[in-house]
């Protein structure tokens, strides 16, 4: 998912992966209903999101959990940018989000697994 946002959460611009990501049918329809704050699924995390990036302009996330339309959980890997629109000179953020959750879900099992291994170890050597 590709963006721009300026840093009072509206959303100016995103690409359609974006969009059905959110779970919405139309760019209208998301940019009316849905603000930058409204899409992190702990409203703390846009603050020191958007706290970073104003002091650092540049910013890297490489886990952040977002919701979409449906409330629905994700991980993402987030990397964005502030920049200065020289149209307008507005401040303005742009940012690439990739969904992370599969991969997540998978180092969750790999973790589990490896758990339940280490203790059929142990329960071995005992033995």
């Amino acid at each position: 998912m590709i963006f721009t946002t300026n840093p009072d959460g509206n959303i100016l611009d995103m690409n359609w992966a974006g969009i059905e990501l959110l779970g919405y049918k139309t760019k209208r329809n998301c940019w009316k209903r849905v603000k930058a704050e409204d899409l992190y699924r702990d409203p703390a995390d846009r603050d020191k999101f958007l706290a970073r990036i104003m002091r650092r302009a540049l910013s890297k996330i490489t886990r952040l959990n977002l919701k979409n339309v449906t409330a629905l959980r994700c991980m993402f890997s987030y990397s964005s940018r502030k920049y200065e629109n020289s149209k307008t000179g507005a401040i303005e953020i742009e940012g690439i989000i990739k969904d992370i959750s599969q991969r997540k879900q998978n180092e969750d099992i790999i973790s589990q697994r490896n758990r339940e291994l280490s203790i059929i170890n142990q329960y071995r050597q005992w033995l």
